[in-house]
């Protein structure tokens, strides 16, 4: 079994959820943050885990969009606690590519919301 929450860093749970946000607003997560200017490829190291959001950056998607950036923030350290606590780690996960990854993601992150 491997640690499932090991498998993603706050950066992978903050754009999860920043994507969610702006995609229920009916926009592309994209076009926001190529307005703060960030490519394409930087988003999807970022969603990857393996690239970060500045403050700043944090902030400007947050502004656009009309989000508090505090709540944003307490949202995803809240996720995460919950994805750890509810034992989620015994889940076998099969990492493969990103796209995979993410949708494992935004499935942990619907299973904290539902309590």
């Amino acid at each position: 079994m491997n640690d499932i929450v090991g498998q993603f860093n706050l950066s992978q749970i903050l754009s999860q959820i920043l994507t969610d946000l702006v995609q229920e607003q009916d926009k592309k997560i994209i076009d926001i943050v190529s307005q703060v200017g960030i490519s394409q490829p930087t988003w999807s190291r970022i969603q990857a885990g393996s690239s970060y959001l500045s403050i700043d950056e944090i902030n400007k998607i947050c502004q656009l969009c009309g989000l508090d950036t505090i709540n944003i923030l307490k949202q995803v350290i809240e996720t995460a606690n919950q994805i750890e606590s509810k034992d989620l780690a015994r889940l076998t996960y099969i990492q493969t590519e990103s796209i995979i990854n993410r949708t494992t993601l935004k499935y942990l992150i619907a299973l904290t919301q539902k309590n």
